[in-house]
């Protein structure tokens, strides 16, 4: 059983069940749920999109947009 995180969302633009966060081998992942406006992690400069179905590794420094919420990601080093 998981646990539900609140996130203050004045924009409106995170859905009532937007994204789930899972550990792979101790390693944060993040996968969209099929939100109306989707889900990213911003690494190094890049964006990368989160598609349903493909969870993307999160790790120390990446940061997490749920629709237009950020989400900094710290204290947890990428497996690679």
């Amino acid at each position: 059983m998981g646990t539900a995180v609140v996130v203050d969302d004045a924009t409106r633009t995170v859905s009532r069940t937007h994204a789930v966060v899972r550990l792979v081998n101790g390693v944060p992942h993040v996968e969209d749920l099929g939100s109306a406006n989707g889900t990213r992690i911003e690494r190094a400069g890049h964006m990368i999109a989160c598609a349903v179905g493909s969870p993307v590794e999160m790790g120390h420094g990446d940061v997490l947009f749920l629709g237009h919420a950020r989400l900094e990601i710290r204290g947890v080093a990428h497996a690679r």
